[in-house]
Protein backbone atom coordinates (compact mmCIF):
# COMPACT_ATOMS: atom_id res chain seq x y z
CA UNK A 1 0.00 0.00 0.00
CA UNK A 2 2.76 2.38 0.91
CA UNK A 3 4.63 1.88 -2.40
CA UNK A 4 1.42 2.69 -4.30
CA UNK A 5 1.15 6.00 -2.46
CA UNK A 6 4.79 6.79 -3.28
CA UNK A 7 4.17 6.06 -6.94
CA UNK A 8 1.15 8.35 -6.90
CA UNK A 9 3.22 11.13 -5.32
CA UNK A 10 6.04 10.54 -7.79
CA UNK A 11 3.58 10.60 -10.70
CA UNK A 12 2.09 13.85 -9.43
CA UNK A 13 5.51 15.46 -9.08
CA UNK A 14 6.39 14.33 -12.59
CA UNK A 15 3.12 15.77 -13.94
CA UNK A 16 3.74 19.04 -12.10
CA UNK A 17 7.25 19.28 -13.53
CA UNK A 18 5.99 18.75 -17.08
CA UNK A 19 3.11 21.18 -16.52
CA UNK A 20 5.32 24.03 -15.27
CA UNK A 21 7.94 23.42 -17.96
CA UNK A 22 5.22 23.73 -20.63
CA UNK A 23 3.62 26.74 -18.93
CA UNK A 24 7.06 28.41 -18.78
CA UNK A 25 7.70 27.70 -22.45
CA UNK A 26 4.33 29.25 -23.31
CA UNK A 27 5.10 32.31 -21.16
CA UNK A 28 8.41 32.76 -22.97
CA UNK A 29 6.85 32.32 -26.41
CA UNK A 30 4.13 34.87 -25.62
CA UNK A 31 6.71 37.33 -24.27
CA UNK A 32 8.94 36.96 -27.35
CA UNK A 33 5.95 37.30 -29.67
CA UNK A 34 5.17 40.68 -28.06
CA UNK A 35 8.86 41.68 -28.09
CA UNK A 36 8.94 42.28 -24.33
CA UNK A 37 12.35 41.92 -22.69
CA UNK A 38 12.22 39.55 -19.73
CA UNK A 39 13.50 42.21 -17.26
CA UNK A 40 10.50 44.37 -18.20
CA UNK A 41 8.07 41.52 -17.57
CA UNK A 42 9.85 40.78 -14.29
CA UNK A 43 9.00 44.30 -13.12
CA UNK A 44 5.35 43.70 -13.98
CA UNK A 45 5.52 40.35 -12.17
CA UNK A 46 7.07 42.01 -9.12
CA UNK A 47 10.14 39.74 -9.05
CA UNK A 48 13.79 40.05 -10.01
CA UNK A 49 14.69 39.30 -13.63
CA UNK A 50 16.70 36.28 -12.48
CA UNK A 51 13.74 34.88 -10.57
CA UNK A 52 11.39 35.55 -13.49
CA UNK A 53 13.54 33.40 -15.77
CA UNK A 54 12.96 30.46 -13.40
CA UNK A 55 9.26 30.66 -14.31
CA UNK A 56 10.01 30.56 -18.03
CA UNK A 57 12.35 27.61 -17.66
CA UNK A 58 9.94 25.73 -15.41
CA UNK A 59 12.43 25.54 -12.53
CA UNK A 60 9.90 27.27 -10.25
CA UNK A 61 6.11 27.24 -10.52
CA UNK A 62 4.67 30.64 -11.33
CA UNK A 63 2.26 31.76 -8.60
CA UNK A 64 -1.31 32.41 -9.69
CA UNK A 65 -1.12 36.04 -8.62
CA UNK A 66 2.01 36.57 -10.70
CA UNK A 67 0.28 34.99 -13.68
CA UNK A 68 -2.66 37.36 -13.17
CA UNK A 69 -0.23 40.28 -13.28
CA UNK A 70 1.67 39.31 -16.45
CA UNK A 71 -1.01 37.91 -18.75
CA UNK A 72 -2.51 41.32 -19.69
CA UNK A 73 0.96 42.53 -20.75
CA UNK A 74 1.46 39.42 -22.88
CA UNK A 75 -1.65 40.08 -24.95
CA UNK A 76 -2.89 36.52 -24.66
CA UNK A 77 -5.49 34.71 -22.60
CA UNK A 78 -4.99 32.67 -19.47
CA UNK A 79 -6.31 29.63 -21.28
CA UNK A 80 -3.68 30.17 -24.03
CA UNK A 81 -0.95 29.66 -21.45
CA UNK A 82 -2.35 26.55 -19.81
CA UNK A 83 -0.64 23.49 -21.23
CA UNK A 84 -2.72 21.17 -23.34
CA UNK A 85 -4.07 18.54 -21.06
CA UNK A 86 -5.07 15.05 -22.18
CA UNK A 87 -8.79 14.51 -21.79
CA UNK A 88 -9.35 18.15 -20.79
CA UNK A 89 -8.13 17.47 -17.24
CA UNK A 90 -5.27 19.16 -15.49
CA UNK A 91 -3.09 17.40 -12.96
CA UNK A 92 -2.99 20.62 -10.94
CA UNK A 93 -6.18 22.55 -11.56
CA UNK A 94 -9.77 21.51 -11.01
CA UNK A 95 -12.19 21.56 -13.90
CA UNK A 96 -13.88 24.54 -12.24
CA UNK A 97 -10.62 26.51 -12.12
CA UNK A 98 -9.98 25.87 -15.82
CA UNK A 99 -13.55 26.91 -16.66
CA UNK A 100 -13.12 30.07 -14.59
CA UNK A 101 -9.91 30.95 -16.46
CA UNK A 102 -11.68 30.47 -19.79
CA UNK A 103 -14.67 32.55 -18.63
CA UNK A 104 -12.38 35.35 -17.44
CA UNK A 105 -10.77 35.38 -20.88
CA UNK A 106 -14.19 36.07 -22.43
CA UNK A 107 -14.66 39.34 -20.50
CA UNK A 108 -14.05 42.13 -23.00
CA UNK A 109 -14.45 45.15 -20.71
CA UNK A 110 -10.98 45.99 -19.38
CA UNK A 111 -12.42 47.82 -16.36
CA UNK A 112 -14.31 44.70 -15.27
CA UNK A 113 -11.24 42.51 -15.89
CA UNK A 114 -9.08 44.88 -13.83
CA UNK A 115 -11.67 45.01 -11.03
CA UNK A 116 -11.88 41.22 -10.89
CA UNK A 117 -8.10 40.83 -11.00
CA UNK A 118 -7.65 43.41 -8.24
CA UNK A 119 -10.29 41.64 -6.14
CA UNK A 120 -8.62 38.26 -6.61
CA UNK A 121 -5.17 39.67 -5.89
CA UNK A 122 -6.47 41.46 -2.78
CA UNK A 123 -8.15 38.31 -1.51
CA UNK A 124 -4.94 36.36 -2.01
CA UNK A 125 -2.88 38.91 -0.12
CA UNK A 126 -5.35 38.92 2.76
CA UNK A 127 -5.42 35.12 2.81
CA UNK A 128 -1.64 34.81 2.91
CA UNK A 129 -1.22 36.90 6.07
Amino acid sequence: MRSGAALTLAARRDAEGRFYAELGARLRAARLKRGIPYPELAVIAGVSPTHYTTYETGRHPIPLFTLLAVVPALGCTYADLLPAIAGGRSPLFSTEALELARAFDQIKDENIRRLLSDSILGAGRRGSK
